[in-house]
């Protein structure tokens, strides 16, 4: 279901993660927290707040993840991420990667072409 899909994206993209659908279960009475991820996937589409705050290492790893999916959407690949990492002198491939959908999402240009 592209709708139900959707919903949950939304949800992990905002930082949500399993132990806030446990507790998000709880508050609105359901018993499956697959159907609070939903739930409040669709209430954050909707421009709603839920009742529980995301973990910072969850918005630290929906962050992570919005800029390597731009890095990837961009038509780069791994291979332009282990040369950006060697310009940049990041740790590895994954911290270019991270580097590079962070420039990208500001409408930077990266050093090579994909």
């Amino acid at each position: 279901d592209p709708k139900a899909e959707r919903e949950r994206e939304a949800y992990f993209a905002a930082g949500y993660g399993w132990d806030e659908a446990v507790r998000l279960a709880k508050i609105w009475k359901l018993t499956d927290p697959d159907e609070a991820k939903a739930m409040g996937g669709k209430k954050l589409l909707a421009g709603q707040k839920l009742p529980v705050k995301p973990s910072a290492e969850g918005v630290q790893s929906a962050l992570e993840y919005k800029r390597v999916n731009a890095f990837f959407e961009a038509g780069y690949e791994i291979e332009d991420a282990v040369k950006l990492a060697k310009i940049w002198k990041t740790k590895d491939a994954y911290g270019a990667k991270i580097e590079g959908g962070k420039r990208l999402l500001a409408g930077q240009k990266l050093p090579i072409q994909p």
